[in-house]
């Protein structure tokens, strides 16, 4: 259980990150933004912000992490807590996460996805999920014998944050459903059966 001081960090820490993407939707310039701008739009002192950051770049980099780390565990979801094989065409839509997780954060999505705003984030996501694909997902099937694992990983993670970026860049102008019905369509096309390891 997480004691007071726990949750008043997080909310300190949550109160400055919100501040940050604000000006940033403002400004769109991240470097006229200064740790005072940052701290007094949280209502917070300056000695308040680096009781938890040592600059606006360590902040900026929290923020991009947390992005990262709630998309990895969305795209976990199918398949967390299990060691088996999986037949993903059989997926049903209602498993898939990712697209979900990306709408309930949108406007953040909208920042990460500028480039001129987080130049390299796509990349350190993309790099992220190619992670995942050669750590945690074992392909199966003859027709990977043959296959480069990591030329695999580094396709499929390009596939999916190339969707992504179709989506973000757009405005959002489709649903989350209809982004993860596409997704199914992509899968049933190519079927792929994977067993999954062990991601601790």
């Amino acid at each position: 259980m997480r004691s007071k001081q726990d949750r008043r960090v997080e909310r300190t820490k949550r109160d400055l990150k919100n501040a940050l993407l604000y000006l940033i939707e403002e400004k769109r310039n991240i470097n006229s933004i200064t740790i005072t701008d940052i701290a007094e739009y949280a209502n917070y002192n300056r000695t308040t912000f680096y009781a938890h950051y040592s600059d606006k770049e360590s902040l900026l980099n929290e923020i991009k992490e947390d992005a990262i780390t709630g998309f990895i565990e969305s795209f976990r979801d199918p398949y967390k807590d299990k060691k088996r094989i999986l037949h993903v065409q059989q997926l049903k839509s209602s498993a898939i996460k990712i697209f979900e997780y990306v709408e309930k954060n949108s406007s953040l999505f909208l920042l990460l996805f500028n480039n001129s705003v987080f130049p390299g984030f796509q990349q350190q996501l993309c790099d992220a999920l190619e992670k995942v694909f050669d750590h945690e997902i074992e392909f199966i099937g003859e027709h990977f014998q043959n296959m480069n694992k990591e030329l695999y990983s580094r396709i499929e993670a390009y596939s999916m944050i190339g969707m992504l970026d179709f989506w973000v860049t757009n405005a959002f102008n489709y649903s989350s459903n209809y982004m993860t019905e596409q997704l199914i369509q992509k899968i049933h096309y190519s079927p792929v059966i994977i067993k999954i390891k062990n991601h601790d």
